[in-house]
């Protein structure tokens, strides 16, 4: 391990840690979590990677404010402010973190397990984006399961506004991996478009099964959030094996 880069890593992730809990972001546990979830992704995959995460967080923190009143007033906005605690970071970041691990080991010659990683986040910040967009304007949420209207913030519903929303969060952060050169050897572009089919798929299955279960049984919310996370990264390992 180069103990220099480790120190530096700390120092960036107790930065933004710090930052995040001033800005009433995170709470003290999601602090915490935070800091050594993104110390030892960094560590691990490098600033890149961790750029990803960054660029998730800010895009997931600042679409939680997004039509505050009206969620606030519907009674569907996030709880504790939208203040992110540890289950959070851990559900969110443990997936890409897994394939950052598994490419240390394994080795990734064709940028199978790094075009994964990117993915967890693009899914995560697909996830955050569609849920608080649509329970802000959304006007036509569904269930996916049986296609009726449902209220905004219904477990499992999607609407146009907030689909719409997912992909263009999930865009943005598969571009910024391709700058960043995430998908080497897989091109910017091709390995972008991966990442962004990734986490659409990834979205739809957390929203099918969601709606399956409605009325039996309540899915854990970060149980939720981290089956979709695996979800997309194991696609974009799929499609990255065969189209890259």
């Amino acid at each position: 391990m180069d103990w220099k880069d480790a120190a530096i890593g700390l120092a960036a992730n107790a930065a933004l840690g710090l930052a995040a809990f001033a800005a009433r972001a995170v709470g003290k546990s999601g602090l915490v979590a935070g800091t050594i979830l993104g110390t030892l992704l960094w560590v691990l995959a490098g600033w890149q990677s961790w750029c990803l995460l960054v660029a998730f967080f800010i895009v997931g923190s600042g679409l939680t404010k997004f039509g505050a009143e009206e969620k606030e007033a519907r009674g569907i906005a996030e709880a504790a402010g939208g203040r992110r605690g540890a289950r959070n970071a851990l559900a969110k970041v443990t997936p890409g973190l897994l394939c950052a691990v598994l490419a240390r080991l394994l080795g990734d010659p064709d940028g199978a397990w790094h075009t994964a990683l990117a993915a967890t986040f693009a899914t995560a910040a697909g996830d955050t984006a569609g849920t608080e967009v649509g329970k802000a304007i959304g006007r036509t949420p569904i269930l996916l399961t049986t296609f009726r209207r449902v209220a905004p913030g219904t477990i499992g519903a999607v609407s146009v506004e907030g689909t719409l929303a997912g992909i263009v969060a999930s865009a943005v952060l598969a571009a910024l991996g391709g700058f960043l050169g995430s998908y080497a050897p897989i091109a910017p572009v091709t390995g972008s478009l991966i990442v962004v089919a990734a986490a659409f798929g990834g979205n739809l299955f957390e929203s099918w099964i969601n709606a399956a279960l409605a009325g039996r049984r309540k899915l854990d919310h970060e149980v939720s959030n981290f089956l979709l996370c695996v979800v997309g990264g194991a696609i974009a390992f799929t499609l990255a094996r065969f189209f890259g």
